[in-house]
């Protein structure tokens, strides 16, 4: 079941990076208020993705007796690391809406996702 979690989530991951990407270059310019927000939703999907390698390397060190300490140790710290570097890249990004219009703007599902 981890495997078949870690596939949907890897393909709805990589989804969701190539459509912003896309409507980013397509739009040359950044898009609506209501869609910001979603640039720091990238996140925790890569901490959890990360944290599922990890349990799998679990699984297959218990169950085929590899020696996975050196590789999850590498995995757990490489997902956290681009975490963070995405975020900050995305505080850089947005950092006039945040401090403009994040706190005084309407109600917008995606603002409230990161929540």
């Amino acid at each position: 079941m981890v495997m078949v979690t870690l596939l949907v989530g890897i393909a709805v991951f990589l989804v969701k990076i190539t459509v912003l990407f896309y409507q980013q270059i397509k739009a040359k310019v950044m898009p609506g208020i209501n869609i910001l927000p979603a640039y720091f939703l990238i996140v925790p999907p890569m901490c959890l993705l990360g944290f599922s390698f990890y349990k799998l390397l679990g699984y297959a060190s218990k169950t085929y007796g590899f020696d996975t300490n050196a590789i999850s140790f590498l995995i757990i710290v490489f997902s956290y690391l681009t975490a963070m570097s995405w975020f900050i890249f995305s505080i850089v990004l947005l950092r006039e809406y945040l401090e403009k219009e994040f706190l005084s703007s309407d109600f917008s599902p995606a603002q409230w996702g990161m929540v």
